[in-house]
């Protein structure tokens, strides 16, 4: 059993969140470069399943994935915690959704 000390635990996620930020960033990049979807790492129109996305990691892959285009699927051993996060990606992609209609 391995029980991670407060301080490896917030370096943990000090560096998930750079990783995420970086990762955000690279994709703007990306699309700025190249607005084909058909580009050969594309992930638009997939569907994703997602283990432990409603917190951490997990959430910040199920993020990336809907930023990309993905159909996301969650599993999470909290129910509360993975209705939430679908209700605010759902609120958020609809809201993207909407700004880029009115362009």
């Amino acid at each position: 059993f391995f029980a991670p000390s407060s301080h490896s635990l917030s370096l943990s996620l000090s560096f998930a969140r750079k990783a995420r930020a970086h990762t955000r960033k690279k994709a703007r990049k990306m699309d700025d470069d190249d607005d084909d979807d058909d580009s050969l790492f594309s992930v638009r129109g997939k569907t994703v399943l997602i283990t432990g996305g409603a917190k951490g990691v997990g959430l910040m892959l199920t993020e990336t994935f809907v930023e990309r285009g993905c159909r996301v699927c969650i599993a999470s051993r909290h129910r509360e915690d993975g209705e939430r996060t679908r209700e605010r990606l759902n609120q958020s992609s609809n809201n993207n959704n909407n700004n880029n209609n009115n362009n």
